[in-house]
């Protein structure tokens, strides 16, 4: 019948496609984006690990390791599937983080729905956890699988804790508590998970007995009660929060007081918790990265803060103080807090100031407060047709997205991510860096200087930054300049073993023979294994220094790395210029086996043969 609703039995899975139509529309062009040179050669294109597929010892890492400074498991045995699944098509792998980004919008919506018995409300709040830019990067980034997985099945334990809230069946509740040590295995960010059951249990489940027994249903209990039954849980995310410090600290991601004092990081994280709710109303001029002001000004916007911190008080209060008649206020808000507060800089991992994906779980306490608030807003109004309020809910949703479909665009690889990033921020030493970088591989240095230049504006001691700058002058012909590049970078970190490596070649070039030997001798002091500082320790004594011990050197690296192509060759000169030709054409042989692309073991073959054959002597 014309202007019929559709069947209530229709909506839900309306509801559903609806959903994933969205997700889609905004992330299909993923699927032709490439890897990015920020974090994804770490976790994916330059991870040996990673790419040896699915493997028992690839497993065996993934549970015993801290790399990148974080121990997630199950981060490290999901990209090894989708290698094994999809190889190194970096579409494919961008298009399984989009499908898991669909999964987690469905399953947010079926939870809050079996929560609060609301369907257009929960549909409005995964509508813009789908579509919103801030949420881009944790989808589109690869090496951000973390945050996909670790939301999954965070949503998963919290949909099993209320099907336990309500039926009591023990099996509801291991399965919650199987779901959270999944998620933290993910990502440790999931330690908050406990405190967000308890305010499902205020909110919308209404087992916390409110005070002075206001509200109170035959269902609640006291606090006491609620937290005792979440024991399990807190000791779930007490031993990944041990396991989370181990790694980073292992790793050198914890920074400690020095670079960041407590007052500094207060500061920001009042900033950060405000700047993540502009950028949730206004998501413009989204970054993969944000400099800390203390890095780029040397100081903190201090009327800003104040700003910050005003704000926080005053919503606080506010939630505070409605919490008993509007309780998703309270609910959504401390939501938003509570699951912000590991990642919000107080611990400082990292330079950043913040990042658009520590939003991905918190921003949802934020849609709460939106969609049941801005419905108990026109609710008031009695006069409003219904059509207003959901037609105006339908512009922000589709606006989000068409801002969202944007973000992500910029995301299909490193020069463009990088570009927008230096156009909306400032003293982005980071991101002049990775751009430097990549324009170096690209041999592209007269740019690639240019950008490290102005990563030293604001790090003037940043080490690889300064041993970049010198590689690139090098290849630009500025001898001096690379020289005294590298021996600033050498100043900074004596023990920079690659560093100290380039310095020795640059001296070298210029006849500094001797300086370069104990360049070289440095580095292997540090790392007595490096093979390329070995390599260079023996061509520069084989060229200047007493041969036995280049022979020495030589010998000592091929004990190390048998397989190294250039020390056999460079081996087989020092001994055909010591007319020892029969050893000298073994070690030629040896590099054409190992590398018969080598730019000098072909020739040197053919000669060492050619002369051997003129003496009558078989080879």
């Amino acid at each position: 019948m014309r202007g019929a609703a559709p069947p209530s039995r229709a909506i839900v899975p309306g509801l559903v496609a609806g959903l994933l139509g969205l997700t889609l529309a905004v992330y299909l062009q993923t699927g032709s984006h490439d890897f990015v040179r920020f974090d994804d050669p770490s976790y994916l294109t330059e991870n040996p690990h990673v790419l040896a597929g699915w493997t028992l010892d690839g497993a065996k890492w993934a549970f015993t390791t801290g790399h990148m400074a974080n121990w997630h498991p199950l981060t490290w045995l999901s990209h090894m599937l989708d290698v094994e699944l999809f190889g190194m098509d970096a579409g494919r792998h961008h298009l399984a983080g989009a499908a898991l980004h669909g999964l987690n919008t469905v399953l947010l919506f079926l939870v809050l729905h079996a929560a609060t018995g609301s369907r257009w409300r929960s549909g409005l709040v995964a509508a813009l956890f789908s579509a919103h830019p801030l949420h881009v990067e944790s989808v589109a980034w690869a090496a951000e699988r973390k945050d996909l997985l670790c939301a999954l099945f965070w949503l998963l334990s919290t949909g099993a804790y209320i099907a336990w809230s309500r039926t009591r069946r023990r099996s509801w509740y291991v399965a919650a508590a199987a779901f959270l040590a999944l998620a933290l295995l993910a990502k440790p960010m999931a330690v908050t998970a406990p405190l967000t059951f308890l305010l499902l249990d205020y909110w919308p489940l209404r087992r916390l007995a409110p005070p002075a027994g206001i509200g109170e249903t035959a269902q609640c209990l006291p606090l006491r009660t609620l937290l005792a039954e979440k024991a399990p849980f807190f000791l779930l995310s007490a031993a990944s929060s041990l396991a989370t410090v181990v790694a980073q600290r292992g790793g050198g991601a914890v920074r400690d007081f020095e670079p960041y004092p407590l007052g500094v990081r207060l500061a920001n994280a009042a900033l950060s918790y405000a700047g993540y709710l502009r950028k949730t109303a206004l998501p413009f001029d989204l970054s993969v990265y944000y400099p800390h002001p203390w890095d780029v000004r040397g100081s903190l916007p201090w009327p800003a803060v104040a700003w910050s911190t005003l704000l926080l008080a005053v919503v606080t209060t506010a939630a505070i103080r409605y919490a008993r008649r509007f309780p998703p206020l309270f609910a959504g808000w401390a939501w938003y807090v509570l699951t912000l507060t590991p990642v919000i800089g107080i611990v400082q991992v990292g330079d950043q100031a913040m990042a658009d994906r520590y939003t991905y779980v918190p921003l949802v306490g934020v849609f709460i407060i939106l969609a049941w608030g801005g419905e108990g807003l026109f609710r008031k109004w009695e006069k409003v047709p219904r059509a207003i309020p959901a037609a105006a809910a339908a512009a922000v949703v589709v606006a989000a997205a068409i801002l969202a479909h944007g973000q992500a665009g910029y995301w299909k690889d490193s020069p463009t991510l990088f570009r927008r990033a230096l156009a909306v921020t400032t003293g982005n030493w980071v991101i002049h860096y990775n751009l430097g970088c990549g324009l170096q591989a690209q041999g592209n240095h007269a740019e690639a200087v240019a950008h490290f230049r102005e990563t030293l504006k604001v790090r003037p001691t940043e080490p690889s930054a300064l041993n970049n700058l010198g590689f690139s002058l090098s290849r630009l012909g500025d001898p001096s300049g690379a020289v005294a590049a590298y021996r600033r970078a050498v100043e900074v970190k004596p023990d920079y073993v690659e560093a100290r490596t380039n310095l020795g070649n640059a001296l070298l070039r210029q006849g500094s023979t001797k300086e370069a030997i104990a360049q070289f001798r440095q580095a292997l002091a540090v790392r007595p294994g490096d093979g390329i500082a070995r390599l260079a320790l023996a061509t520069a004594l084989a060229q200047a220094g007493p041969e036995p011990e280049a022979e020495t050197e030589f010998l000592e690296l091929l004990r190390r790395e048998p397989e190294n192509a250039d020390a056999h060759n460079d081996l087989g000169v020092l001994l055909a210029r010591q007319k020892r030709e029969n050893e000298a054409l073994r070690h030629f042989r040896e590099a054409f086996r190992i590398a018969p692309e080598h730019p000098d073991a072909a020739g040197n073959l053919r000669k060492m043969l050619d002369i051997l054959n003129a003496r009558g002597e078989k080879p």
